[in-house]
């Protein structure tokens, strides 16, 4: 939920006056009500029963069906809460949900026959909708509207609904293949949906996770995952009853995505797809801080973006207006904006499309992979026509449309007055800037800045225009034309950071002195990400308590969960965690053998293996801070097939050091609920503070030495939990487990350190080495110095391997001799 500071106070004159009457009366209700409704008719009686001030909670896990209605309550104060029973097992505050949450939700669902899930009586306000699950009807027919706050036949400023906020809900259809048209109709004022995810919403014509076009606007739409395959989000584009536009629309820190499989038609259905974000009237919108992407062509071209003016006809007092787009990501698409400016099907005056800021986005991937032809340079970056108003684009990277800017021959009558682009970067390919008159001439000669600019307002200068002619555009001076990408200087195009590199020569020669181009440090950053084939999952967004990142895995293909956004990959080789000198913590689900290089800063980072995943980890993650701990769940299992330097191991499934011989298990801490399967490798237990190796205290050992008691379970190494080797040979005794403090096998004492298989060891280590029973000195075979060993405790008391007690019995015998003098004679090469 977003604060406003006396939000109530902020209603239109009209909705004060209307609810002036009741006033005076909302304090004298002292006891607030708590209703958990069981049934849908008893949820619908809650909330006709329910004054402002009372809750409503709903039981996770049970399905309500009906149309809820909202009612326009006049007694009590504060709000209507209907909220699930599990509220607190769902995200913290202000996180967004995922599917997975829903097993904590309550479930709304619509009954059918294209009736809603929710809808508002007339002037209905104060709900707050809080961790629901909202679906489509049981018997999948298709579905106008999921929610529907106001609707489209209110003229009245009074009937239009108000302060309802919808918080970490998830809407979606019954089955992922039926037809809802918009899971969002908005149509009321001071509306906030926040930390919600909304997916599968699609229909044969327009469809959209959120669309309005009969509100008052004052709308928060903030960190949300929408799904929609016409228009994700959507205002105007249908009759507007109201005074005036809908305005003040924020539209924060959302995923806006089309998923792939509308495309590819994978899972049996391929919707019509139009745009990623589109106005046909809106004033003082402003979009930031968001990721948009996938936009091919199918009912439209493909076009991410489009700005525009709509339904003049039956609403006149229509305009779009005072519109920011800034600190985007806008990729994958076969075109990037298309500005219209007027309504020029119902022969609307222009100028009422206007005052359009462009600043700091990232457009990327702007191909023709992404039109019908599935090849080439995609469409336009910018495709102006109809002439839209004061229309600046600044700091922005395109990388890249066909044509840079595409100018209608509309604007020659309707010219596109006041258009700026400055210290922008694109690719200029075959086209640059390029008039639609059947010219096809790229030059700035045609259109002259008298008539597709209108005025001398007309800016174009500091861009780069990667490829271009100079010669071409020497009616627009001061921009540049290196030849190529690396010319231009990218700190690392290859791996997204599209900032200047400090070698660049366009550092600092931006109108306003700054580096031509979007600064990328602005800009979302991206949990995951692939560059080529390598997934890049990172952590530097995380800056105070550590929130996990998921990785499922299925063979090459991952998904990646953080924060209540799911993103999947497919075609990964390898996978990259980038962290941070803070907490960072990687959950493993799934099963996957990819190569996981966890390429941390100097913090203490944590990596969950959980129950039921299985994934072999190929190259050493913990790096050589040796920073990393890894947790291994019940139930869940971890193959390491290298070294691994970690800070410390917790295991209560399964985990296992390949076979292959002389690879090294270093870590700080060990904690065995479970198994650990040295197979033919070593430990090395880099400890601090007290003994780790063990006393001997008449029947059991403690420390390391109990874990290999454990798991030996007599000899026959098949104990419950323990430290193991499968390779040891149960049957005749010639291999085992040998351990010991690095003090016994090196002679060192505090201060002094030795090396072993090329790991610096101190005083403070236990070694556990895979080598034959007998082997005191753990050089891997045996020879005299281990006779000497033994010949020098026998009789005493004096317990461990490194003292000749082979058996771990806590004396050296007959037993002892007999186990070195059989494998004298028995043992192979050195291990």
């Amino acid at each position: 939920m977003i604060s406003r500071p006396t939000k109530s106070q902020r209603a239109s004159s009209t909705l004060r006056a209307a609810c002036a009457p009741t006033m005076a009366t909302l304090e004298r209700r002292v006891m607030l009500a708590t209703f958990t409704p069981m049934t849908g008719p008893a949820l619908q009686t809650a909330i006709n029963n329910a004054a402002l001030g009372d809750t409503i909670t709903l039981d996770a896990n049970t399905t309500y069906v009906g149309t809820f209605t909202l009612r326009n309550k006049t007694t009590g104060s504060g709000w209507i809460t209907i909220q699930s029973s599990n509220l607190a097992q769902l995200p913290a505050a202000g996180v967004r949900v995922t599917p997975a949450d829903a097993a904590n939700m309550p479930n709304l669902q619509a009954p059918g026959s294209n009736a809603q899930a929710i809808k508002t009586e007339d002037g209905a306000h104060h709900y707050k909708l809080l961790g629901l699950e909202i679906i489509g009807p049981a018997n999948n027919t298709d579905l106008t509207t999921l929610v529907e706050i106001g609707n489209d036949s209110q003229n009245t400023v009074v009937q239009v609904p108000h302060d309802i906020v919808i918080d970490q809900t998830y809407m979606r259809p019954n089955q992922p293949s039926s037809n809802i048209r918009r899971a969002v109709g908005l149509h009321g004022s001071y509306v906030d949906i926040t930390n919600s995810y909304i997916e599968e919403i699609h229909e044969g014509s327009d469809s959209n996770a959120i669309a309005g076009w009969n509100g008052l606007g004052h709308y928060n739409i903030i960190n949300n995952h929408l799904e929609g395959a016409g228009e994700n989000i959507l205002f105007g584009g249908a009759t507007n009853r109201m005074p005036g536009t809908v305005a003040d629309i924020l539209i924060k820190g959302n995923h806006i995505i089309k998923p792939l499989h509308w495309r590819d038609g994978s899972k049996g259905y391929t919707p019509t797809v139009k745009n990623l974000f589109e106005l046909k009237h809106g004033a003082r919108v402003t979009l930031e801080d968001n990721i948009l992407e996938n936009c091919w062509t199918s009912g439209q071209t493909g076009v991410a973006i489009v700005l525009k003016l709509g339904d003049y006809n039956v609403s006149p007092q229509n305009v779009t207006e005072d519109v920011i787009l800034r600190n985007n990501i806008i990729r994958h698409a076969n075109g990037a904006v298309a500005l219209q400016g007027r309504d020029y099907s119902s022969n609307s005056p222009d100028g009422l499309v206007r005052r359009i800021t462009f600043s700091n986005n990232l457009f990327d991937d702007i191909n023709g992979k992404w039109g019908d032809s599935g090849t080439g340079g995609g469409t336009f970056n910018i495709y102006l026509t109809q002439g839209p108003k004061d229309v600046t684009f600044d700091h922005n990277t395109f990388l890249n449309g066909y044509t840079t800017i595409e100018l209608d021959s509309s604007l020659k009558t309707y010219p596109a007055t006041n258009f700026v682009f400055k210290n922008n970067i694109t690719a200029h390919n075959s086209y640059g800037v390029r008039s639609t008159d059947g010219t096809g001439n790229p030059s700035f000669a045609n259109p002259a800045p008298g008539s597709y600019f209108g005025d001398a307002g007309h800016v174009f200068t500091k861009n780069i225009l990667m490829g271009g002619n100079a010669n071409v555009y020497t009616d627009r001076p001061g921009n540049y034309f290196p030849a190529t990408w690396t010319a231009v200087g990218f700190v690392d195009k290859a791996n997204g950071n599209f900032n200047l590199a400090a070698s660049s020569i366009y550092n600092n020669v931006g109108t306003d002195g700054k580096d031509i181009g979007v600064d990328a440090s602005l800009l979302p950053v991206e949990f995951a990400y692939m560059t080529g084939t390598t997934l890049n999952v990172r952590y530097d967004l995380i800056t105070n308590a550590p929130r996990p990142i998921t990785l499922d895995g299925n063979g090459s293909a991952i998904t990646a969960m953080y924060d209540g956004e799911i993103l999947p990959f497919t075609g990964v080789t390898n996978i990259v965690a980038i962290g941070t000198a803070g907490i960072d913590n990687l959950v493993l689900a799934g099963t996957s053998t990819l190569p996981l290089t966890f390429s941390n800063g100097a913090g203490n980072d944590v990596v969950d293996v959980v129950n039921a995943a299985n994934w072999t980890l190929q190259s050493n993650i913990g790096g050589a801070t040796r920073n990393v701990a890894v947790n291994v769940a019940a139930g869940g299992s971890v193959t390491f097939n290298a070294t691994q330097r970690l800070r410390s191991l917790s295991v209560s499934g399964n985990a296992t050091l390949s076979s292959g011989g002389h690879k090294v298990l270093l870590t700080k801490d060990l904690i065995l609920a479970g198994k650990l399967d040295l197979t033919d490798n070593d430990l090395i237990l880099d400890y601090s503070g007290a003994d780790r190796l063990g006393g001997f205290n008449g029947t059991n050992y403690t420390g390391v030495l109990g874990l290999i008691q454990s798991a030996q379970n007599g000899g026959a190494w098949d104990g419950a939990a323990g430290l193991f080797t499968s390779m040891a040979d149960a049957q005749t005794g010639l291999t085992t487990l040998g351990a010991a403090g690095s003090a016994d096998v090196f002679s060192i004492g505090a201060g002094e350190t030795a090396l072993y298989e090329g790991e610096t060891i101190d005083s403070t280590a236990v070694i556990v080495k895979y080598t034959y029973a007998g082997d005191a000195n753990l050089d891997g075979f045996i020879s005299g110095d281990d006779y000497s060993t033994i010949d020098f405790n026998v009789g005493t008391s004096a317990f461990g391997y490194a003292n000749g007690d082979f058996n771990y019995d806590g004396i050296i015998s007959g037993d002892d001799y007999s186990t070195i003098d059989f494998n004298f004679g028995a043992q192979g090469a050195p291990l």
